[in-house]
């Protein structure tokens, strides 16, 4: 903007300022000799401030981001609502109050130099941010019930999201006692998503189950018979639920077993319901009959052991737990249970008992 042009802004502007001053004395304090109706001294100070939104509307530097119609309506209200300074402070704001920001290489500021081992510990922190918390450390944050570790035990509680769900719905129950709101509000909603999926993905397998081929039959209801045993398992289930899902789960599995003769993953699941429902016997017959079908006595030793227990045949426990013992890899999760065994109870020499798939036909 050239010199004169300024000049003749700022010259407007002040006109401007003085006729708004005159008609806002006469609208204050009236004369009695030329007394104007208020409407019409406030509709000329509207008219004023229209114009100096007008002339003011390019007087904004070069650099400013804003059109000329902002500029324009912004000076406009500002001399509408202060009279008088309002056309004055916008003239000096737009001439004299605004400064192009200077580039980052202008500030000495910004330049400095950073920790020695920024570089580190940001590398350490990403670390562990990408690393999941165990159940044992999620445990332990949820124990500290003090109101300073109230965040500790909210970054613990959104941790479940990446654990098994059987593992993760006791800390979520858990966390529900726990003192901060938005602690137990996220363990209720995260509890009932949990839920709600494990019923949808129940109510698609049994529509399909009702309009699929007969060929799928066996797999939807093996689906349907997992489906309902997680929903048992994992804890989300209690009272009357809990018992409604073994028994939809025993029937499914049942279902799939008859459909398909030597169906091991069937047979083997179909045990592990029988289990939960305290039926040791018809258990462990289910067993034997996955085993006889391919699936590896190396997994089913634990149940059949705790078949055997609850059956009272205690030498027989033994003797699964000491065959379970000879393969470290697979007896690795229960070794202080076989260690506790061999303690209490003396070294006998028992034979392995007969498979009992002569009771599956009966």
């Amino acid at each position: 903007m050239t010199s004169s042009r300024r000049l003749a802004r700022s010259a407007g502007a002040l006109a401007v300022a003085l006729v708004d001053l005159a008609a806002c004395a006469s609208l204050l304090a009236p004369s009695p000799r030329a007394a104007l109706p208020p409407v019409v001294l406030l509709a000329a100070h509207a008219a004023i401030s229209l114009g100096a939104g007008a002339l003011l509307a390019g007087a904004a530097p070069p650099f400013v981001r804003h059109r000329a119609s902002e500029v324009a309506v912004f000076t406009a209200c500002l001399s509408f609502f202060v009279p008088v300074l309002g056309v004055l402070g916008a003239l000096i704001v737009l001439t004299r109050g605004l400064t192009e920001a200077r580039p980052p290489s202008r500030e000495p500021w910004l330049v400095h130099d950073g920790p020695a081992d920024l570089e580190e510990r940001t590398r350490r922190e990403a670390r562990g941010l990408r690393r999941r918390a165990s159940a044992e450390e999620v445990g332990s944050a949820l124990r500290d019930r003090s109101p300073e570790a109230a965040g500790a035990r909210f970054r613990a509680v959104l941790a479940t999201r990446h654990l098994p769900a059987t593992i993760a719905v006791p800390l979520l129950r858990a966390a529900q006692s726990d003192p901060t709101d938005e602690v137990r509000l996220y363990a209720f909603s995260r509890l009932e998503t949990m839920r709600g999926e494990i019923e949808r993905r129940i109510e698609r397998l049994a529509r399909a189950l009702t309009v699929g081929d007969r060929d799928e039959e066996p797999r939807l209801n093996l689906r349907l018979a997992e489906s309902y045993g997680e929903l048992a398992w994992s804890g989300l289930a209690e009272g009357a639920v809990l018992d409604h899902a073994l028994r939809c789960a025993h029937r499914h599995a049942a279902l799939a077993c008859e459909l398909v003769a030597g169906n091991a993953a069937a047979e083997f699941f179909l045990g592990r319901v029988l289990v939960r429902l305290r039926d040791p016997a018809r258990a462990e017959v289910a067993f034997e009959r996955a085993i006889a079908a391919g699936y590896p006595r190396k997994k089913a030793l634990p149940l059949l052991a705790e078949c055997a227990f609850e059956q009272r045949e205690h030498e027989a426990v033994g003797a699964l737990l000491a065959e379970l013992a000879a393969s470290p890899h697979a007896s690795a999760a229960l070794r202080p249970v076989i260690d506790l065994w061999a303690e209490s109870e003396p070294a006998r020499s028992v034979p392995p008992r007969a498979p009992r798939l002569a009771e599956s036909s009966s």
